[in-house]
């Protein structure tokens, strides 16, 4: 019978620390490309998942296809950023570019704009802070000057979420200041739906 690829190592948190350890353990002298592969290879890759296997199902980390992976090749050998125009202006007019099709391809209005986050914990960060800062316009708050304590009863201030809400809810709420307390969670039924 042939050998079956594993999904991941099945090894405990321990386990894993175990055998990562070495890869942490930072020498004045540094340490030989071909060892560091090595420990990589041995160490480190058995316990990566492999995302290529029909046993893995996710909607976020599927097995790159060869359009991601060559673009992250060409990430990797530009090493570009594309926050503006003065450190890449092809990257930064191609984000552009793309993020205005992307709004005339879901019907969004001339005005709409678009941003390209590279995480959902980020996403969730920035969708919250966007709120609130419409909000405080719809108050005639200046948020940036005097911050959430300038609306009129800012401890009524609520975000409404599944009780199923990624973990990242939580820490945007911290992180701008609002607290876990301006958290309301909601229930949700069998279908894992909010009744509202």
């Amino acid at each position: 019978m042939p050998h079956k690829k594993t999904l991941t190592s099945g090894a405990t948190p321990q386990e894993v620390a175990r055998d990562l350890a070495p890869l942490v353990t930072f020498q004045e002298a540094g340490m030989a490309w071909a060892d560091v592969e090595t420990l990589l290879h041995e160490r480190l890759l058995p316990h990566l998942m492999h995302y290529g296997s029909p046993t893995f199902q996710s909607m976020f980390n599927a097995f790159p296809e060869e359009g991601a992976r060559r673009g992250a090749e060409m990430a990797l050998a530009y090493n570009q950023g594309v926050t503006n125009w003065q450190v890449s202006p092809g990257g930064a007019m191609l984000e552009e570019l793309c993020g205005r099709a992307l709004c005339r391809l879901f019907g969004l209005a001339a005005t709409a704009d678009a941003t390209f986050m590279y995480s959902g914990t980020y996403a969730n960060q920035e969708a919250i802070y966007l709120a609130l800062h419409r909000f405080a316009e719809q108050q005639g708050v200046d948020l940036a000057r005097h911050g959430v304590a300038a609306f009129p009863h800012p401890e009524r201030l609520r975000l409404l979420v599944s009780k199923d809400a990624h973990f990242s809810v939580k820490q945007a709420m911290r992180m701008l200041g609002l607290g876990e307390q301006c958290l309301q969670l909601l229930p949700v039924d069998s279908n894992r739906r909010v009744d509202v």
